[in-house]
């Protein structure tokens, strides 16, 4: 899991074991797994009513309810279905472990989502040509969140969310799943792009961006795709929180070998609110 904090008020903590730190996380038995514990028109932001069923508090109620920090989980669910993604959430709560905030890459999520006191936002399978890739879904506690959360973007491949008082400074949170099978210039500007109403918004980036950034990222290899990010990376001095553990932890492997291609990326302005990863 993920923490995040300091001039935005809220904290975060990504993470996939303990409720104070980021750690490799998988679905129970998941073949392969990628593990991190961590274009078209769009419109302005819009308070996402539909995303919650409770009022907006008034700003000293988002102080009190985010001012400690609050957990990011993300994981890869490499096809498995939404409901066994929640059936594995419930048991993390169980074992005192559930987090505040999901984010899952490669789970089918056709089906309408629930569970009692959450909130739930799916991209359905994306479909190319030759086959179906499965699509990204978030998540987050009400309790947690009521009323700071607003929906601002949702394209075929990200979902991006504002995350702060209605009146205040916010941060701009925004999840991906990038196929191998995308334009790899389009999926970056994609992932990176702001509308004007995501501009004063320091953005942290979460996902499967099917991209090798080397030892950007602590990666034995790189990619077309990866070259392009770390250009922009280079270019606004925006963070690979992946770096910040002691070792360098894979989020692929199969026969061919392993590589890092979940990542949490940060903006500067962003850097300092992740407290633990």
């Amino acid at each position: 899991m993920s923490t995040i904090t300091p001039e935005h008020q809220h904290r975060t903590t990504i993470s996939g074991r303990a409720p104070s730190s980021i750690a490799p996380s998988t679905i129970p038995d998941p073949p392969d797994s990628r593990r991190a514990t961590t274009a078209g028109n769009r419109s302005p932001a819009t308070t996402a009513a539909e995303l919650s069923s409770q009022q907006h508090p008034s700003e000293s109620g988002y102080a009190g309810s985010l001012g400690a920090a609050a957990r990011i989980l993300y994981v890869n669910a490499r096809h498995k279905s939404a409901a066994s993604v929640l059936q594995w959430l419930i048991s993390r709560g169980e074992d005192g472990q559930s987090p505040d905030f999901l984010a899952v890459a490669e789970v089918n999520c056709e089906n309408k989502v629930t569970m009692a006191g959450w909130t739930f936002i799916c991209i359905p399978p994306i479909r190319t040509r030759t086959t179906a890739k499965h699509g990204l879904m978030i998540g987050w506690s009400r309790a947690r969140f009521a009323g700071v959360i607003q929906l601002s973007n949702k394209t075929a491949n990200t979902i991006s969310v504002f995350v702060g008082p209605p009146a205040g400074p916010k941060q701009l949170w925004r999840f991906a799943y990038l196929p191998p099978e995308l334009d790899e210039r389009e999926a970056i500007a994609e992932l990176t792009d702001h509308t004007p109403f995501e501009m004063d918004s320091p953005m942290l980036i979460i996902g499967d961006l099917n991209s090798r950034l080397g030892q950007l990222s602590g990666d034995d290899g790189d990619n077309p795709r990866g070259h392009i990010l770390k250009a922009h990376i280079r270019a606004t001095d925006m963070e690979v929180i992946n770096t910040r553990l002691p070792v360098p932890q894979m989020t692929f492997s199969n026969h061919n070998g392993s590589s890092i291609v979940d990542l949490v990326l940060a903006e500067p302005a962003a850097k300092a609110t992740i407290l633990d990863f």
